[in-house]
């Protein structure tokens, strides 16, 4: 999935996303039909390292499944959206300080 910057992402449907995107999320996805749906929350998206090798690449958890768009009246996903992720990466320190409890 790529990865789309804040404000492509709030444009896309400002009603929603503007209440669910902050400074720890991120969107990606395709606005094409493909998607994460109902019971993928928590689910990670994952990128090769940087500067890795790429015939056995390092694949780190950047992201994490957190909400995307529901169709209309309905308790079903609707998959011509982004989808919100938590940014991984701004928890690093509290993930390292509850690893050493």
């Amino acid at each position: 999935m790529p990865v789309v910057s804040q404000e492509t992402c709030i444009y896309s449907f400002p009603e929603f996303y503007s209440r669910f995107t902050s400074d720890h999320t991120f969107c990606a996805g395709y606005k094409n039909g493909t998607s994460v749906c109902n019971g993928d929350s928590g689910g990670g998206l994952v990128f090769p390292k940087a500067g890795g090798n790429k015939n056995n690449p390092v694949w780190q958890l950047r992201g994490m499944v957190s909400i995307s768009v529901a169709l209309q009246n309905q308790l079903k996903c609707d998959s011509m959206h982004y989808v919100v992720f938590t940014d991984v990466a701004k928890y690093l320190d509290w993930v390292k300080t509850a690893l050493t409890m």
